[in-house]
Formats: structure tokens, sequence, C-alpha cells
């Protein structure tokens, strides 16, 4: 089974954050918040984000990593995503993607591709993991999130993101 999800996922960043969470969660649905240690996962906290589920299905930014600072284009933290992204069809996705996963209590592994004549294509690749503080509910997400790139120095900004974007994975993981 995890063969399956390395192959699916393909970058080894997002398969690493994947079996952290596996092996947190034991034989529960879902780890707990509390049991994510940011020192076991170092190397991978420039790709990470905490979000707060807030208000029944709404999501608050509780930390962003630094390689994902410069795509949202401002300080998110203490931010619901429709705060810092722009409306439109893009944060519904992402907000769905998110949603998804509370309801479903599974994580999520999604792709889209993004671009056209004004901006130049890349992927984003996101990986939503559920938590919980009451071993039933989500009440956060554990989420790492990688952009493939032509040029991997290029900036892939908000603005970006708010444009044209076609999904092309989204499966439910065991």
């Amino acid at each position: 089974m995890v063969d399956y999800v390395d192959e699916l996922i393909g970058d080894d960043r997002l398969i690493e954050l994947y079996e952290y969470w596996r092996e947190k969660k034991k034989q529960r649905p879902m780890p707990r918040r509390d049991e994510i240690d940011p020192s076991e996962i170092s190397l991978l906290l420039p790709h990470i984000m905490l979000l707060d589920v807030v208000d029944g299905d709404q999501f608050r930014y509780r930390m962003v990593g630094t390689a994902l600072d410069g795509v949202i284009g401002v300080n998110a933290t203490g931010h619901k995503i429709d705060e810092v992204m722009a409306a439109g069809p893009y944060v519904d996705y992402v907000q769905g993607i998110f949603r998804e996963v509370m309801e479903q209590k599974v994580p999520l592994y999604a792709e889209c591709e993004h671009g056209d004549d004004s901006v130049e294509p890349h992927a984003t690749l996101r990986l939503v993991m559920p938590l919980s503080d009451d071993g039933e509910n989500v009440t956060a997400a554990l989420v790492g999130q990688v952009f493939d790139a032509d040029d991997p120095d290029a900036a892939i900004k908000s603005s970006d993101e708010a444009g044209p974007f076609e999904e092309g994975v989204r499966v439910l993981l065991p």
C-alpha cells in the first residue's frame, strides 16, 4: 500500500511527511495535533502549514513554512484562507480540499496545474492530513505543499494561484 502512495505522490518531501503522519496516528484514524513535533520534521518545515478548523468549516493558518510565505504574499498566520486568498474558483478549490479531508477524516493528495500565456506553467502538489484534539473530529490539518516549475527558482505568487488552474489528481489516501 505504501508503494502505491510513494508512486502516486512522487515527491520525497511529501512522502516523508505522509510517513511521519502515519507513524504518529498509530492504529487510530488520525494523530492529535499536539503529537506533531516540528523538531522531528525540521527539514520539511519550509513546506508545511498547520491549519485549524474554525467556525465549523473554515480554516485558519496556525503556521506557514518559509517556502510558502512568499507564495501567499502576506503573513497568513492567524488569518482564515478566504481572508488571504483572492475570492474565486481557486480559493473555492483549496477550501474544498480541506473540507473533504475534514468530512472523510483521511489524508488527501492533490495536484493542480497553473498557468496560461501570462503565467509560467507550474504545478502545486498538496498533501492534506487530518489532525484531531478529541480523536474523532478533525480539528486541524497538517499540510505539505510543494511546487513543480520549469524554473525551480521562479517565484510563484498568490496572484499566479488566482489565475487559471486545472486539477490533475485528487485522491483520498489510506
